[in-house]
This record gives structure tokens, sequence and C-alpha cells, in this order.
């Protein structure tokens, strides 16, 4: 059965994977899908695939429109007034830790192998996140064996890290190199790239899943630790800097607040 309602979610999701640094998971686990997005992408290639059906078409739906619908406001503000736009979403992404923390039980839960795992996972997207992108702006355009091996992998990696709290794809792609290519490949409808592209993303999307699933199944305490991780790295990442001027300091603070409670309210009704 259709729930329409996830076509404004997965517009949210949509949104934020247009913001470099700001990932599509971190979005998920604060409406309160995030289980139900893993497990219907998992259970895509199981008898049962017809029943993820009508969630991943509603939720990829709502992203799509996001995209076209959505990046060129995203895109004007992020150039106009970019730290006011990062406010919001640190503001969005700080709001979701006492969510996580909630929900985990981190009080009680959490042990000195928990406070390991969380720094694992804030080192891990400091690491990614304040890496010099490789990218020069050169477009892959000879599909030699290295250059189609590379799009291949690159696609696997991209849509693994969508799937992480705190990790953004896109950045992923201007790290390995590729995000030129990619861009570029969908503007121009090259078939050959989007397809190597595309079915990496197809298969990091089904084995991340099921790697995913697999450890919030068998380690959910481990699992919450190291995406509170990714989450509260992310906040170092996405952060712009701060003009020190009266006008866009109040405007980051209306904005990083706007943002927290935005967060704390989809937190509470999930």
């Amino acid at each position: 059965m259709f729930d329409w309602r996830n076509i404004f979610r997965g517009m949210a999701m949509g949104a934020s994977d247009v913001v470099p640094g700001v990932s599509g998971g971190t979005i998920a686990v604060l409406l309160g899908i995030y289980d139900q997005f893993i497990n219907a992408l998992s259970g895509i290639t199981t008898r049962e695939w017809k029943k993820q059906l009508p969630f991943l078409i509603t939720l990829g739906a709502g992203m799509g429109i996001s995209i076209l619908a959505l990046s060129n406001l995203i895109e004007w503000l992020l150039d106009v007034h970019p730290q006011p736009t990062y406010f919001f979403f640190i503001g969005l992404i700080g709001g979701i830790l006492p969510y996580l923390l909630r929900e985990s039980n981190a009080k009680e839960n959490f042990k000195g192998k928990h406070i390991a795992m969380l720094v694992i996972g804030a080192v891990i997207v400091l690491i990614i996140g304040f890496s010099n992108p490789s990218e020069d702006g050169a477009v892959i355009s000879n599909l030699t064996a290295p250059n189609m091996l590379l799009l291949f992998g690159a696609g696997i990696l991209a849509s693994s890290a969508m799937m992480l709290p705190g990790i953004s794809g896109s950045f992923l792609l201007l790290v390995i190199g590729v995000y030129n290519t990619a861009i570029s490949a969908v503007s121009n409808l090259n078939l050959p790239v989007i397809g190597l592209i595309g079915a990496g993303v197809a298969f990091g999307f089904i084995f991340t899943s099921k790697l995913i699933r697999f450890l919030l199944h068998r380690y959910p305490i481990m699992m919450y630790a190291f995406i509170i991780g990714l989450v509260f790295g992310s906040l170092f990442v996405v952060y712009p800097g701060l003009a020190l001027t009266a006008g866009n300091i109040i405007m980051c603070l209306i904005t990083l607040a706007a943002g927290f409670y935005t967060a704390v309210l989809l937190g509470r009704s999930s």
C-alpha cells in the first residue's frame, strides 16, 4: 500500500543530498524511517520484493522531485546566503543528536567500547570531510578498463555513503575525483557513464543495506554509537565559518535555531 507521506519524506532526503556535506541518511534517521529504508533496500532482492516497492517508489519519487525542484533554490541560497543556509543544516543535524541518544538509551547502554565506536565514527567523517577533493575539472570520456572500474567503484562508494548518516555521497564523489564526470554525464545523457555509475550505485545500495541491516540487528547499541559518531562529526564538516557582522550573526543564529527546532519536532513525531 502506498503511503503518500513518503513522497514528502523523500523530498526532505533529496533536498539534503543537494547540499555538500549533508547526508540523506541523516534526514532518514531524523524522519524515523532509517530502519525501514534499510530493510526495504535489503528486501528488494528477496521473495518479498513486491512489498518493498510502494515504499521505495514513493520515497524515490519524492527525492527526484526535490532534486529537480529545489536544487536551484538551494544552490541560490548557498551562493547568496551560504553561512545562514549551512547553519540551518547544522541546527538540523545537531537537533538529531538528542533523538539518537534517547533512542539508544545511551546513558544506560553506552560502555567504553561504545564510546570508542562513537569516536571512530566521528573520525571517519572528519577524515573524509576535510580531505582535499581530487577533482581537477577533467571529465572522463575515454572508457578504458581502469576508468570503467573507477566509475563503477565510485558509484558503490557514493551510494554506500548516502546510506550512512553524516557522510555525503556527493562530497565523496568529489574526493574520488569523478563528481564533474557524473554531473556532465547526467547533463549530456552520456548513457555508458550513467550506466556504469548507476550500476555501482545499485550494487552499493543493495550490498550496503544488507550489511547495515545485519549490524543493526546483531549489534544495535554499537551501531547507534557509530551513527551518533557519524552525525556528530558531520557538524564540524558542515560548519562554513562565520563572518563577524551583526546582520550575518543574527541570521545564522535564527537559521540555527530554526534547524534545531525543526529536528526536535520531527524527532518527536517519529
